[in-house]
């Protein structure tokens, strides 16, 4: 919450309150139908607390770059479809959010790349691929004396 308050004033001191729309949760559904992803130019998500972040899958799908923070399960998988800043900071954040911004062949070329990575988890496969990353997370960032526990639906 204190990092939205941080980004929404940082989106008045630089005059983009016309171009930056912060919106909160949309359900699954419209959010697919309503052509909202068609029309946005970068899926930013300064998310703490998103696990994996399907609706930054989704974004992905319209070759939408992303800018993330390092605690997201997407993270893991952005690649060169994005940029992750560390958590909690706010500069870093921001300055990724410009880089794609003021390099419109760099958004282009994520863009394309974010929707190869969202193909993969096409048709299904998502599930066996999103299985097939937990374990390799839980290899190399859980200790065996802790338990990662899943939760779904």
């Amino acid at each position: 919450r204190n990092l939205q308050k941080k980004l929404i004033q940082l989106t008045r001191s630089l005059h983009l309150e016309s171009n930056v729309k912060f919106v909160k949760e949309i359900p699954h559904q419209r959010l697919i139908s309503s052509g909202i992803l068609s029309a946005c130019d970068l899926f930013i998500s300064p998310s703490l607390t998103e696990t994996f972040g399907y609706s930054g899958l989704e974004a992905m799908a319209h070759k939408l770059p992303s800018v993330l923070v390092e605690s997201q399960g997407l993270c893991e998988i952005v690649g060169k479809g994005g940029l992750v800043s560390k958590a909690q900071n706010l500069e870093s954040f921001k300055n990724n959010i410009l880089t794609i911004f003021r390099n419109p062949l760099l958004k282009e070329k994520m863009g394309k790349e974010a929707r190869r990575i969202a193909k993969q988890f096409e048709s299904g496969s998502g599930v066996d691929k999103i299985i097939t990353i937990y374990r390799e997370i839980l290899k190399t960032h859980v200790g065996r004396s802790r338990r990662l526990f899943l939760f779904t639906g």
